[in-house]
């Protein structure tokens, strides 16, 4: 078994780790930090909740900090590092990380975010910079301004790099790689799910750019996930919250949804119905101070996330017992960044999806891009098959199991267990 020591030889970065209570390297850094520490480009392909984000920020830093210690001169607004995530808030957390990292290897890490007043983002131009956590569209304008630049950029990383495709930055990354020095500058593709495209764009943006191809937890969801299906009728879904609030869900979890709008509604509904439990809204009209406030008060407090697919990428909760799907994603990889967010380093969780029968184009659509794009394997959803279903009758306030028989007319099924069908109370 492979120890941090094998893999590092910085005593700050022991430090950090042993002050983090990382015992042994999981099988995604295990075959990660070396080929980094060694300037090896790679294209990662590893599932949720594996340790991916300090499989390069740890390299990282162990040879920035080497470079630094040969006295090279520093200019300024000039990063060594770039990394660029698809949201503020994947921006924000890897950028803990890389400060927790900087509290024992000494380094000037700064972020940049979108909708950030003008003198603070300018004031990057004449900072010294080691690593900048940025996405990709807000760092495209400063360069056009030339108020920063990439020709000292020794490392250049797309984490969540699907979703980076996904959300139509192609041409933004295509441009920022063009500012680089090529020659001298080792890429890190990060990524928990393989899209169709994803060849065609490392040849296009990447052609000079000889990678390690490295998949590590190619494995089922279902693995660390239990999968429940609640069969329902459109008009169905706030009084099926109800229910699965009171006698299924326990602890901390999210419910997705694909409209601000939902997100908004269910909101407004569930604080009335429940004044006593903790709910906490995310989506994208909300402003940047207000989703970090609302997802730190998660965070901290726990109890229930109602959001948009802008909290299903990268975001670790580690509390995090169940992800409900209001309503199924328009895309496998959201499907599968949302079931991400539980199961994770091992952990227990669980997925449950409001199924209608307005699915059955979505499902089609769903099934053939996960056996299309994903290797993680995760099981389709099955339109074929004849239910056998559990059934919670409630009575005087008790639940009891009963079983059902085999329903005639056919469903679409998210793979995995079968839910139950609950009862509204009279």
């Amino acid at each position: 078994m492979s120890k941090f020591e094998d893999l590092l030889h910085n005593a700050e970065l022991l430090r950090y780790i042993e002050d983090q209570g990382f015992k042994t390297p999981t099988p995604v850094q295990v075959k990660g930090i070396p080929l980094l520490a060694k300037k090896e480009s790679i294209s990662l392909l590893g599932k949720t909740g594996t340790g991916k984000t300090l499989s390069y920020a740890l390299p990282i830093v162990q040879n920035l900090k080497e470079v630094e210690d040969r006295n090279v001169e520093t200019i300024p607004g000039a990063p060594k590092a770039l990394i660029i995530l698809p949201t503020k808030e994947l921006t924000s957390q890897v950028y803990q990380v890389f400060k927790d990292i900087s509290h024992f290897a000494k380094l000037r890490v700064r972020q940049l975010l979108g909708g950030e007043k003008g003198q603070k983002s300018r004031d990057l131009g004449t900072s010294a910079i080691d690593v900048l956590i940025t996405g990709p569209g807000r760092l495209a304008q400063m360069l056009e301004k030339k108020e920063i630049t990439l020709s000292e950029v020794k490392y250049f990383i797309l984490d969540e790099a699907d979703t980076l495709l996904d959300m139509g930055f192609f041409k933004d990354i295509q441009k920022l790689w063009g500012y680089c020095e090529w020659d001298d500058c080792t890429v890190g593709l990060i990524s928990a799910t393989m899209p169709n495209d994803f060849d065609k764009f490392k040849e296009e943006v990447f052609s000079k750019v000889d990678f390690k191809m490295l998949e590590v937890g190619g494995h089922s969801i279902k693995q660390d996930i239990e999968t429940f299906n609640i069969d329902i009728g459109q008009k169905e879904k706030n009084s099926m919250v109800e229910l699965f609030l009171e006698k299924q869900a326990n602890g901390s979890g999210m419910i997705f949804c694909n409209r601000k709008e939902t997100t908004t509604e269910l909101y407004d509904f569930l604080k009335v119905k429940y004044p006593s439990k903790r709910f906490f809204i995310l989506n994208g009209e909300m402003e940047a101070k207000d989703r970090n406030a609302s997802m730190k008060k998660f965070r901290d407090k726990g109890g229930v996330m109602i959001c948009t697919d802008i909290a299903a990428r990268g975001i670790d909760i580690p509390s995090l017992n169940w992800v409900l799907n209001y309503d199924l994603p328009f895309e496998a990889v959201f499907y599968i960044h949302r079931s991400g967010r539980v199961g994770r380093g091992g952990r227990k969780g669980s997925v449950y999806n409001f199924v209608t029968s307005r699915d059955l184009n979505l499902i089609s659509r769903i099934n053939t891009s996960i056996k299309e794009q994903s290797l993680l394997k995760l099981t389709t959803i099955n339109t074929k098959m004849q239910r056998e279903l559990t059934k919670k009758k409630v009575a005087r306030g008790k639940v009891s199991e009963v079983p059902v028989k085999k329903v005639a007319k056919k469903r679409p099924q998210v793979g995995g267990r079968h839910s139950p069908r609950y009862k509204k109370t009279k």
